[in-house]
């Protein structure tokens, strides 16, 4: 029964994403799958609402060959210290403690465990989008800590889809005597007075000019600059 978008796929069901549409009186069709497991030799680990970090290090433990465990529980115990400063020092000053520490640089330093490595390449790599040798480790615990964005907690898929989201949040504009337009290409930013003026858009074959104070543009910057103007 649902729609999955090609888009994110995973939206925070408590913060701010929600309040605004509570706010405004949008639906907020979001189905909660915040249960995270993990399918292992037959069976599914759930990950706990609580105590996610130290579950995690201890699953390494139990997935990993007879000969091929962590160094010791004390350098697991060492790893839970050293990522729990990581982020609290990350969440203190705006930054990760260790910009160039990878995941998977962080977890060779406890573990050479094939298996291992690639059930946390899945995990990290489903929760950031991003491999675990491009990604931050302090990044990573940053995000599923409770100081941080509670990560792993409260989210959900949209149950038609994303558009279907952004269709209920264009529904409350037009409903109060605004308009949506989509599917209309940018022709031009106009530029006065050092600001933003307006944007020419082309709209059922015609040029239109609409006048604003803020243009949000998706199409990277020198495409921007292009729409813009050099001299501007």
């Amino acid at each position: 029964g649902f729609k999955i978008t090609t888009g994110a796929l995973g939206i925070h069901t408590r913060g701010v994403i929600e309040d605004t549409y509570r706010e405004v009186g949008a639906d907020f069709d979001v189905t909660d799958v915040s249960q995270t497991s993990i399918w292992i030799d037959g069976r599914w680990h759930a990950l706990p609402q609580r105590g996610q970090l130290g579950f995690l290090l201890s699953l390494v433990d139990a997935i990993g060959e007879e000969k091929a465990k962590l160094v010791s529980h004390l350098a697991q115990r060492v790893a839970v210290e050293k990522i729990k400063s990581a982020f609290r020092r990350g969440a203190e000053h705006g930054r990760p403690a260790d910009d160039l520490l990878s995941f998977r640089d962080w977890l060779k330093q406890y573990t050479d465990n094939e298996r291992v490595l690639q059930v946390f390449a899945a995990l990290t790599s489903a929760m950031s989008t991003v491999n675990d040798f491009e990604y931050p480790a302090a990044h990573w615990f940053a995000y599923v800590s409770k100081r941080g964005q509670g990560g792993m907690l409260n989210f959900g898929c949209a149950t038609h889809g994303n558009i279907d989201l952004a269709g209920s949040l264009a529904n409350v504009v037009i409903a109060r005597g605004g308009d949506v337009w989509v599917g209309c290409s940018a022709k031009k930013i106009v530029v006065g007075n050092g600001g933003v003026a307006g944007v020419v858009v082309e709209r059922d074959g015609r040029d239109t000019e609409l006048s604003c104070k803020v243009v949000v543009s998706d199409v990277g910057p020198r495409r921007t600059v292009e729409l813009t103007g050099e001299d501007k």
